[in-house]
């Protein structure tokens, strides 16, 4: 199994709310007093779980991102890949 988690901190297609990775007190519209629980980290997550291949990855390095995603594929188990997105400022 691959889980590629795109990772941009909110759930952009639904007016910009807060998702799991977004940082604690992180305001928006539709949560004006901020986020108020832990920042979810994927990568702790899954490093505390043993899982087999976990890497990082950021969008706007396109050949770095292309490799991790090639060897993601190619691991023989679970493979979470993180890929981090710049943050949206959706207001």
């Amino acid at each position: 199994m691959k889980l590629f988690v795109h990772d941009n901190q909110i759930y952009g297609l639904t007016k910009g709310q807060p998702s799991p990775t977004s940082m604690e007190g992180m305001a928006r519209k539709t949560s004006l007093f901020g986020v108020f629980s832990e920042q979810l980290n994927p990568m702790a997550l899954a490093v505390a779980l043993d899982c087999s291949f976990v890497a990082r990855g950021f969008s706007g390095d396109m050949e770095y991102l292309k490799s991790l995603v090639k060897a993601a594929i190619q691991h023989k188990g679970f493979s979470l890949l993180d890929i981090l997105q710049p943050l949206c400022d959706i207001q």
